[in-house]
């Protein structure tokens, strides 16, 4: 995305790191001037009394590094990565029944493909996946602890009997045509033994 913080018309903008492959663990926070902040955390007075404590400069500067790259090549990634999960988003659902993308056709990150699929517990889906290799996620890392349905999907109107057959991919810098492949072999029957086990 740009990160045009004019054109987005945000006060607050934050960042992890590790989305555009800067070391894991930093992060930034964009702050409008004017905007008052609480510190986080009291004491040394770092980061303008914001969040004392010392800063992690090497991993600061690789966060700035892969952020500059990530936007000099984010026309070019943004349009493969596009390809690649456009390519799930329309074939996945042909290939599994009762599949349903879930999200905005296309308003949505260019690498991100989501699905709810009926009648399923989603754990032993990605036990399966996992198995092969391949790191899926049922939801945001944000409510991986609950096992409530996501509020999200039931704001989005999603049935009840998909809210426990969440399934999110996201495809990376080394992710290519091979790799959706593999996925559009191995989902189908992941679902169809999952389906068995609850039927």
């Amino acid at each position: 995305m740009s990160l045009d913080v004019e054109t987005l018309g945000v006060d607050l903008l934050s960042i992890a790191g590790h989305k555009f492959y800067a070391p894991k663990g930093v992060g930034l926070l964009y702050a409008r001037r004017g905007t008052r902040l609480l510190p986080q955390i009291r004491g040394g007075g770092q980061e303008r009394g914001r969040r004392s404590g010392t800063e992690n400069v090497a991993s600061i500067v690789g966060m700035a590094t892969a952020l500059s790259l990530a936007q000099s090549a984010r026309e070019n990634s943004n349009q493969r990565l596009w390809q690649l999960a456009s390519r799930l988003l329309r074939e996945l659902p042909i290939r599994v029944p009762d599949c349903r993308v879930t999200g905005h056709p296309r308003e949505r990150l260019p690498n991100h493909a989501s699905f709810a699929f009926g009648q399923v517990e989603i754990a032993s889906v990605l036990l399966g996946l996992d198995r092969q290799d391949v790191w899926a996620s049922s939801g945001s890392a944000c409510t991986s602890a609950s096992s409530e349905p996501s509020h999200v999907l039931v704001a989005m109107g999603v049935p009840r009997s998909h809210l426990f057959g969440a399934l999110r991919l996201t495809v990376g810098l080394d992710n290519g045509p091979a790799d959706v492949d593999t996925l559009l072999d191995t989902i189908p029957p992941l679902v169809a033994s999952a389906r068995r086990a609850v039927a």
